[in-house]
């Protein structure tokens, strides 16, 4: 296993690293104070190409690896984590369905202006009711006249609600089988009659990124919006979640990075008892713990892309890297606000945001506790 980047990886951190630092860091403050996802930063983004990077470009992409994508949310993340999940979610949950599982119609279609950033897309699969059990799906979609008709709602759906949101993908019930319900997913365009879009939610961190409840009611799309083969958009999914797992790690990886240089700096800025709060061994200690802890998830996330990108299997290593990177996330981050001790707590200083924002990391695309029950079956351990 190589874990060196390639020189085009190489350069293209740097290319992200500085417009992070020109353009997203001096307004990733003000961006959190306003509630609301800036839409110039997201056309910024799509500018340099970061929402088409790993499609090919027959529908507008750059081609390239699954990493390179990883690498630009691990450096947005460093600054600002709302526009990080916005990428992360857009890519792996909004536009990534469509190019796995969709007709090549579906691809021509929906695909070139969601790799140009010129619209974003988003899954709903989380139901008020269905959560962890994501298999508890009460949404129902129904055959009509050669249309489906669907009906129910969908929770916590990031990108949903923006200017530019194109459509969202719903799991539903299409049938029964076996007694056991038939889980499909169908694309379904905003602005449909009978779909709603809810009010933004009062969230503990993210604050920035755009999070929504959907609602269908009566809500009829053609039936060739059907993704991928009936009876499979669950299925499906779960092999969506391995990718965005691996892409969460990155998103994790950044926020810790964020904290380690934050708390660098502050340890050489702040002085007391007559001396920089760095020079003290108890400071040092914090910040040494805390930078390993982000290698090693750094390293995690590594691994589970180099996997997937050789066609290897990496769900265990996915779920691994998730978990760990989201643990240590937390672990940072709390790291850091004590080494600035009250501002820490102040809305100023950034480690307050990243302290926020690190929490989802732990629920968001699969808990810690649903991490450790799919490590432990691919360990092979019999299930409950």
């Amino acid at each position: 296993m190589d874990l060196d980047l390639s020189q085009e990886q190489q350069d293209f951190v740097k290319t992200v690293r500085a417009f992070v630092d020109d353009a997203i860091r001096p307004n990733a403050e003000r961006w959190d104070e306003e509630h609301e996802l800036p839409m110039d930063a997201v056309a910024q983004m799509a500018e340099l190409g970061l929402f088409g990077l790993p499609f090919p470009e027959t529908y507008g992409g750059s081609g390239a690896d699954f990493l390179t994508l990883c690498l630009a949310i691990e450096e947005l993340a460093r600054v600002d984590s709302s526009l990080a999940i916005t990428l992360e979610a857009a890519v792996g949950l909004g536009a990534m369905p469509v190019y796995r599982f969709g007709t090549e119609e579906q691809k021509q279609r929906w695909l070139p202006p969601l790799a140009a950033g010129e619209s974003l897309a988003a899954f709903g699969l989380t139901e008020p009711e269905a959560g962890s059990d994501a298999g508890g799906t009460k949404t129902t979609a129904k055959l009509a006249d050669g249309e489906w008709v669907v009906n129910g709602s969908k929770s916590f759906i990031t990108n949903s609600g923006t200017s530019i949101t194109s459509f969202v993908t719903a799991t539903a019930i299409t049938g029964t089988e076996g007694g056991q319900k038939e889980i499909s997913a169908i694309i379904i365009p905003s602005g449909t009659p009978g779909f709603e879009v809810g009010k933004s939610y009062r969230k503990m961190g993210w604050w920035h990124s755009d999070t929504h409840e959907l609602s269908f009611r009566d809500v009829r799309v053609p039936q060739e919006n059907l993704l991928g083969d009936r009876g499979e958009g669950f299925r499906n999914f779960l092999k969506i979640l391995d990718d965005g797992r691996i892409a969460i790690a990155a998103l994790a990886v950044g926020l810790a990075q964020g904290c380690v240089d934050e708390s660098i700096k502050y340890a050489h800025d702040r002085r007391a008892f007559g001396k920089q709060i760095g020079a003290f061994q108890g400071i040092q200690f914090k910040i040494a713990d805390m930078a390993t802890k982000t290698d090693l998830a750094r390293q995690s996330y590594y691994r589970a892309a180099w996997l997937k990108e050789i066609g290897r299997p990496y769900k265990k290593e996915a779920a691994m890297a998730k978990l760990y990177a989201s643990q240590i996330a937390v672990d940072v981050a709390r790291e850091a606000v004590q080494i600035h001790g009250g501002y820490g707590y102040i809305e100023e200083f950034p480690v307050c945001r990243h302290f926020r924002d690190s929490k989802i990391l732990e629920i968001g695309e699969g808990t810690s506790e649903v991490m450790r029950i799919l490590i432990a079956r691919e360990l092979g351990l019999p299930e409950a």
